[in-house]
């Protein structure tokens, strides 16, 4: 989903330096990744009228996959559509929320530090498919539970949907209106804050027996092409492959719409070929990746529990991603003579390309205490990565900002630059994945205090190690929460 409809995942407590690190983040992102500033208008209510959809049989929660080479997406989306068959038609509708960030000048930021006008929205189920087939996103379909009644819920969104309400980034959020809309129970409270994520909505309200996957078209070409050097297909089985690729890269063309010299040939060659059959089967909505971790070294110990891991969750996929996200970590580190540091991730993304040369993109918010007293670290950075099969590697050059750092910095530069070089590698049979960083700063690693770094994580098994090439050697465990 693009910055109008970003969320991010519960981790719970309302704490200020939370707010100050992402303002500064998304401040950066306005330079590297662009902003637009629109004139403002004054926000207006969108009202649904309820008898539009009470009468539907069922109602289906839907979560939009992120797509983890993107980190404007890396949260996904969340929204419900009402419908009579037992799957949902293309014309049937669909209820979500969204800040109205074309109406508010400098919306984004607005989102951050503030909040924004926001409003529940109607459109059509084929209208969201195509928006996220085109943005090479999967969608993840599950009938609501049976406690929710369609009828209800419809006369709920119409009395709501009259009014405009605030939007902000973290906690009222798309996840926030929608589990609004859905809920019952005394656990959910509109008056506590936290950071709520799309998923979660997808998971407590959806019926796990139900679920369905809605591939992208990006994802079967590139299941299409990944099956060619498969080697378990015979003769006529690859014939049909290449037919196979040959629509979806086709189709590509197509949904990107651009003027292209193909683009009619492609039309052509999509609209005289039936849809071949999936190569692969479709993939799992990603299961809440809670972790804790243990580790030793010769110099003290670590521990770690995180609330959200994308680590690990590809290996059971046609196409794994290298690209890893991380919300909510926190690690306790000490080290010889009591000396001990604590730190709280509230969010890093590291992307790479699905395939081939593409951009590669860093971002991270990180607070920490120790015997310096509290810290803060916030890092942003854009390269060009490339990925051939398991292998990825990205350069990325970055800005990094550590209040600890920024006054002993000898000039603007050395304050600022937060450079890195990543390797790494995936043996999708083993789960295995090796990881290699180099960097020119320790505002990289705050709480380790590392320039360098290697890890290799053993999903299945639960085994890590990791070194900076110094007198750091840690060796752990971990374990998954699903």
């Amino acid at each position: 989903m693009r910055f109008n409809n970003l969320s991010c995942a519960r981790i719970g407590g309302h704490t200020h330096w939370v707010r100050l690190a992402y303002s500064f983040l998304f401040i950066l992102s306005l330079a590297f990744f662009g902003a637009k500033s629109n004139a403002a208008v004054e926000p207006h209510a969108r009202p649904i009228d309820a008898s539009m959809l009470e009468n539907y049989q069922h109602v289906s929660v839907v979560f939009s996959a992120a797509d983890l080479s993107n980190p404007e997406s890396v949260f996904g989306h969340v929204f419900i559509v009402f419908h009579n068959a037992e799957i949902p038609n293309p014309l049937d509708p669909v209820v979500e929320f969204y800040g109205m960030m074309s109406e508010v000048e400098m919306g984004m930021l607005k989102t951050v530090a503030s909040s924004i006008p926001g409003v529940y929205k109607l459109s059509t189920f084929e209208e969201k498919v195509r928006v996220y087939d085109k943005e090479g996103r999967d969608l993840f379909v599950r009938r609501t539970r049976s406690s929710i009644n369609p009828r209800d819920l419809a006369g709920k969104i119409g009395r709501l949907s009259k009014g405009v309400h605030p939007y902000d980034f973290l906690d009222r959020n798309c996840a926030f209106y929608l589990e609004y809309l859905l809920t019952s129970s005394e656990r959910f409270s509109d008056a506590s804050w936290a950071i709520r994520q799309p998923a979660d909505v997808f998971y407590e309200y959806g019926d796990p027996l139900t679920e369905y996957a809605i591939k992208s078209t990006e994802r079967r070409r590139i299941e299409f092409k990944q099956a060619l050097y498969d080697g378990r297909f015979n003769a006529n089985q690859i014939d049909e492959l290449r037919l196979g690729l040959k629509f979806y890269e086709a189709r590509s063309v197509v949904l990107a719409g651009s003027v292209s010299s193909d683009l009619d040939s492609s039309a052509v060659a999509m609209f005289d070929s039936p849809p071949p059959q999936d190569v692969y089967p479709a993939p799992k909505a990603a299961g809440h990746r809670e972790y804790a971790a243990v580790a030793i070294s010769k110099r003290g110990f670590l521990l770690q529990y995180g609330g959200f891991d994308t680590r690990g969750l590809s290996t059971n996929d046609s196409v794994p991603s290298l690209s890893r996200l991380k919300v909510g970590e926190v690690t306790l580190r000490c080290n010889k003579g009591d000396q001990c540091a604590s730190q709280v991730l509230a969010f890093e993304t590291l992307t790479l390309p699905k395939e081939g040369f593409g951009l590669s993109k860093f971002l991270s918010t990180s607070g920490r205490l120790d015997q310096e007293g509290v810290g803060v670290n916030a890092q942003i950075g854009m390269g060009i990565g490339y990925r051939s099969g398991s292998l990825g590697v990205a350069v990325v050059p970055g800005l990094g900002v550590d209040n600890k750092y920024w006054s002993k910095r000898s000039s603007l530069t050395d304050g600022l630059l937060a450079n890195r070089l990543v390797f790494t590698y995936l043996h999708a049979r083993t789960s295995t994945y090796l990881d290699l960083m180099l960097s020119d700063t320790v505002k990289i690693d705050p709480i380790g205090k590392q320039k360098r770094s290697l890890q290799i994580t053993f999903d299945r098994q639960g085994l890590f190690f990791r070194t900076s090439f110094a007198d750091d050697f840690l060796l752990g465990v971990q374990r998954r929460f699903d």
